[in-house]
């Protein structure tokens, strides 16, 4: 899965490198490097936490008594046993380190005054694109199988 992600991923950046070299605009595809690689980290960080999690959670016992009994874990109120349960998927520190790489880069561009928000905010759509690609592939996957 992060595999084909990250292949959506480059081939998306490759597209943003053209165009910007065919508009010569370097600090538009420096934006977009910034953000997009800040939120591929957080991305897969996060992908990686829930799974470890999950797995985790689900261990040797079948997966359908887990669904049942899931649903009867939310519909409980034992908010903060889910919260410690789950906690380390939130609270990862790949997770922390991409939000650092995400604010510092932001910082250092407005202070380097090459901040274009436009083209910052064009770096989470890439990522979000990436994902959306990659979950649309593997649903129609799944289907042919």
């Amino acid at each position: 899965m992060i595999k084909n992600i990250l292949k959506f991923f480059f081939i998306f950046d490759l597209l943003v490198l053209v165009i910007s070299f065919i508009f010569d605009n370097y600090i538009w595809f420096i934006n977009i490097q910034v953000s997009s690689f800040s939120m591929i980290c957080i991305s897969i960080a996060s992908f990686l936490g829930y799974k470890r999690d999950i797995y985790k959670k689900l261990g040797k016992s079948n997966i359908d008594d887990n669904i049942y009994n899931d649903d009867k874990i939310s519909k409980s109120k034992n908010s903060i046993k889910n919260l410690k349960m789950f906690s380390s998927s939130f609270i990862s520190i790949y997770r922390v380190i991409g939000y650092l790489i995400l604010i510092i880069g932001f910082f250092i561009l407005r202070n380097s005054n090459i901040l274009d928000i436009y083209s910052y905010f064009i770096g989470f759509i890439i990522v979000s694109l990436s994902m959306l690609c990659t979950m649309f592939i593997s649903t129609k996957n799944s289907k042919n199988i």
